[in-house]
């Protein structure tokens, strides 16, 4: 990624780290996509993956892939399709906290008493492993403290009538254990439960 007074070339003579920025520009395209229904869920097939994915292809990052292929996928790369022979990370790869995803880097916390989400910020990418018929989990991108964008599948419930998949503000992610949604819609998204992941290349 270009940018003025940085030289992110691999080189080892980089002037000026990049990554800060990179994840600020995730959370800007992210923010950018607030009630897109782009991503709307589909029969048997989640997209809040495909979310993250094109979110951070747009904002000029590496986005992974999961080790899973198949040979509609390989013959799909081939014929310039899709930009990979493998899918796009879900939500289990990105929940997954001892998994290094190409540039993504599991967030520690050094601290006692703390969580990863306590020690987010812009950018980062947040998930859960959660045991769906269509999708591995949930993932969504962090924009600011308590605030995750995501293509949700809850919101036709406690937004009638919005789309599942549409894509939300929430604090998926950030709630404490007690947490009781009021329209008894949302049951997952506990701060303990999710894993946070960093860009950290460049």
């Amino acid at each position: 990624m270009p940018m003025g007074s940085g030289n992110p070339s691999f080189n080892l003579t980089a002037i000026r780290p990049v990554n800060r920025e990179i994840r600020n520009r995730i959370a800007q395209v992210a923010e950018s996509k607030l009630e897109s229904q782009n991503w709307l869920d589909q029969p048997n097939l989640n997209q809040c993956n495909i979310f993250v994915h094109d979110v951070l292809k747009e904002a000029g990052s590496l986005e992974p892939h999961s080790d899973l292929s198949s040979e509609r996928r390989r013959l799909a790369f081939y014929f310039g399709l899709v930009d990979s022979p493998y899918y796009p990370a879900q939500a289990a790869d990105w929940a997954n906290p001892g998994k290094t995803l190409s540039c993504w880097e599991t967030v520690t916390v050094p601290i006692p008493y703390a969580w990863p989400a306590d020690l987010s910020g812009p950018g980062d990418v947040i998930a859960e492993t959660i045991t769906y018929e269509d999708a591995t989990g949930h993932v969504g991108i962090i924009v600011s403290p308590q605030h995750t964008f995501s293509a949700d599948s809850a919101v036709d419930c406690y937004n009638p009538p919005t789309p599942r998949g549409t894509i939300t503000d929430s604090d998926y992610g950030f709630r404490p254990d007690n947490y009781v949604d009021p329209a008894g819609c949302r049951h997952f998204g506990l701060k303990k439960q999710a894993v946070v992941k960093r860009f950290s290349c460049w």
